[in-house]
């Protein structure tokens, strides 16, 4: 395939992180002393915004360059995202049934499955991201950690 299509994905990634930067407005802010529940919102979707426009910048001033050859068609891409566009959607579920640690850990291995690696690299990974980001969140930035409906980690730790 002769046309470039890797702006498309970079300009959907512009638009959700301009989407989630203004629903970061809506959450209140913390006080002098504390940083707050909008620090982390505002700053993923603030570098989400700003990487993508440079690397749409970027992908626009090589269009003068020639096509680029790819492997990938736009059904392609649709079909290789489609499975993780809904894993934010089952994502979101299992926060709501499990909290965060045990969603993030099932999401995680299946996100890692999804983009290849193998199940004890998957398990691992997802292991020590969730953990690691589930102490940075809940114990170094203070966040709060809603329990789930179904299992209630938050009573272990």
């Amino acid at each position: 395939m002769d046309r470039n299509i890797g702006w498309f994905t970079t300009a959907v990634f512009l638009a959700f992180g301009g989407a989630f930067f203004l629903a970061s407005l809506t959450i209140p802010g913390g006080t002098s002393t504390t940083l707050g529940p909008a620090v982390v919102p505002r700053a993923v979707s603030l570098m989400m915004v700003i990487l993508a426009a440079i690397v749409l910048v970027a992908d626009f001033r090589t269009r003068d360059k020639g096509p680029i050859k790819q492997d990938i068609t736009p059904r392609d891409l649709l079909f290789r995202a489609g499975p993780l566009i809904a894993l934010i959607a089952v994502y979101g579920q299992f926060m709501l049934w499990f909290g965060y640690l045990i969603a993030t850990l099932l999401s995680g291995y299946i996100a890692f499955r999804l983009f290849g690696n193998s199940r004890k690299a998957s398990a691992l990974h997802s292991i020590l991201a969730g953990t690691l980001f589930y102490f940075c969140f809940v114990y170094l930035l203070g966040i709060y950690d809603p329990p789930g409906s179904l299992i209630d980690m938050t009573l272990l730790f």
